[in-house]
């Protein structure tokens, strides 16, 4: 039988199940009726300007690791990571610099709405307010996902999962009282979820759901494409375990997008997502 504390780690699951079915009998999951916003570019040429921002990053990450020097090659100690977040918040910050470029030259961005097309979408509070909702619901979710794969894992290998598995987390909890500590936390809970929501939500899902070829105008197809490559691209940075929470997370992101026509809902999601788990990090270092 198991322990009290190992029954009690199951919480997330009936919230899950329990808000999954709020959400179907409510028909908040029915995305057939969008809002109407006024980004006028093409399919075509989101999808360009997508594939044009992760070279940019990739071209970003090369320059701040000429700045910044390789970083050690394990982070064991306080002090190999104060040299870890000093080599990711440079390498970090190039990137996402070179890739808002990239993002601010894309047309279409900031035009006014089409001849004959109005801005049917909710204010850019009431996206934010709606941010905040869906994340409280999809939290629970994710949780019970990370739970499972978790003991799966486990139970494969034999082996127990880390209690942080990703590795900018495992930097900030040993070098927590590193000068980069901030840094590295300023742009990992404002800097990416910006930048990877403009990308991935932004350009990819809308440019998705657009491509007639592609998904057919499918708002749920574009959704579960652009979470595929959002999980598939932190391949390395998150643990095997985590990575089936993060493809459920990047679709809440991409149903709160689809909801509202504004990323401010998405950003505001993956903030206080990033934000979470620092904070639980610091929990986990404390006790």
């Amino acid at each position: 039988m198991e322990s009290n504390s190992s029954l009690a780690a199951w919480w997330p699951l009936p919230v899950a199940a329990l808000i999954l079915y709020l959400l179907l009998a409510r028909s908040m999951l029915d995305l057939r009726r969008l809002p109407r916003f006024p980004w006028t570019f093409r399919p075509g040429t989101g999808l360009a300007f997508f594939i044009f921002a992760l070279v940019a990053g990739a071209v970003g990450s090369s320059i701040g690791l000429w700045l910044s020097g390789p970083p050690p090659a394990e982070v064991t100690s306080p002090g190999t990571a104060d040299a870890g977040l000093r080599v990711t918040s440079i390498v970090l910050f190039a990137s996402l610099l070179l890739q808002g470029v990239v993002l601010f030259l894309m047309p279409g961005w900031r035009q006014g709405p089409a001849p004959g097309q109005s801005d049917r979408r909710p204010s850019t509070a009431s996206s934010i307010g709606l941010g905040m909702f869906a994340f409280a619901c999809v939290l629970p979710i994710v949780f019970t996902v990370n739970l499972v794969s978790s003991r799966l894992v486990a139970g494969v290998t034999g082996e127990e999962v880390m209690e942080i598995g990703h590795q900018t987390l495992q930097m900030l909890n040993l070098g927590r009282d590193s000068s980069w500590f901030w840094p590295t936390t300023l742009l990992v809970v404002m800097g990416v979820p910006l930048v990877e929501e403009m990308l991935y939500r932004g350009l990819l899902q809308e440019s998705l759901r657009r491509h007639r070829l592609l998904m057919g105008g499918s708002p749920w197809g574009s959704i579960i494409g652009a979470s595929i490559l959002f999980t598939a691209m932190h391949i390395g940075s998150t643990s095997l375990e985590g990575l089936p929470g993060l493809f459920v997370l990047s679709m809440g992101f991409g149903w709160a997008f689809a909801r509202t026509g504004r990323l401010a809902s998405a950003v505001t999601m993956h903030i206080l997502f990033n934000g979470l788990n620092i904070i639980m990090m610091l929990q986990i270092v404390e006790s």
